[in-house]
C-alpha cells in the first residue's frame, strides 16, 4: 500500500499547463502502518468514527506541490462556526454527467445544518452524531462518487488551509439527488485522538 503525493492529472506525467509550466512528478510513498479508529463501525449505515491515520515509510520533503494541510485549532473553530459556512472539497470523483475525471477538481460547498441532516438520514435508518458534518444539501455537486476519503477544507484570511472533514459517505446517486447532503467525519472532534496516536 502506498500514498501518491503531488498528483493532479492522472493521465499525465508531469502535469503541465500549455507545455510551459510543469509540476514535479508525483511520488509514491509506501505506508508502514495504518491506524484505524478502534470504534469505527463500517457495517453501520451511519459509519461512525470513520477516520484513520497512516504512517509513511520515510520522511517526505515538502515542495511547491507537496505540503501538509493544518489541523484546526480551537481558535479557528470558534472563529468560523459551521452552519451556512462555505468550504472547499476536491477530488477525482465522477461528475454530475457520470464521467470520471482525470484532473483533480474543486468546489465550494455549503455546510448543511446538523439537525436538518440528522432528520434526512434518520429516515434511511442512519443515526448521525456531532462527530459528523453534512454538506451540500440543495446544491448540485460537481464532485460525486469516488471522492470518499477526500478533504473538506477551509482557508482563513492568511490563505492558510485547514482540514475540517474527511468524506465518509452519501447517497449512491448523489449527483442526481441535490436534496441529500454528503456526510464527512468531523476532524476537530478527533484532535485528541489524532494527538494520542501520532508519533515521530
Amino acid at each position: 500500500v502506498s500514498v501518491c503525493l503531488g498528483e493532479h492529472q492522472l493521465d499525465a506525467d508531469p502535469d503541465c499547463e500549455e507545455e510551459e509550466y510543469c509540476a514535479d512528478s508525483p511520488i509514491d510513498v509506501p505506508v508502514s502502518e495504518a491506524i484505524v479508529h478502534a470504534e469505527y463501525a463500517k457495517n453501520e449505515i451511519g459509519k461512525p468514527n470513520d477516520i484513520a491515520l497512516v504512517r509513511l515509510g520515510y520522511p517526505v520533503t515538502y515542495t511547491r506541490y507537496i505540503s501538509p494541510i493544518c489541523l484546526p485549532t480551537k481558535q479557528e473553530i470558534m472563529n468560523i462556526g459551521f452552519n451556512g459556512t462555505y468550504m472547499k472539497v476536491a477530488g477525482w470523483g465522477r461528475s454530475e454527467n457520470d464521467s470520471q475525471s482525470n484532473i483533480k477538481r474543486q468546489q465550494n460547498i455549503p455546510i448543511t445544518p446538523g439537525d436538518a441532516c440528522k432528520k434526512i438520514y434518520k429516515k434511511a435508518g442512519a443515526t448521525l452524531t456531532d462527530k459528523q458534518i453534512c454538506v451540500g444539501a440543495g446544491q448540485r455537486p460537481n464532485l460525486c462518487l469516488g471522492d470518499s476519503g477526500g478533504p473538506l477544507m477551509y482557508s482563513d484570511e492568511r490563505l492558510v488551509w485547514y482540514i475540517f472533514g474527511i468524506m465518509s459517505f452519501g447517497p449512491a446517486a448523489r449527483c442526481r439527488m441535490r436534496e441529500i447532503p454528503e456526510v464527512y467525519t468531523n476532524v476537530p472532534k478527533y484532535l485528541l485522538w489524532i494527538e494520542q496516536n501520532i508519533k515521530p
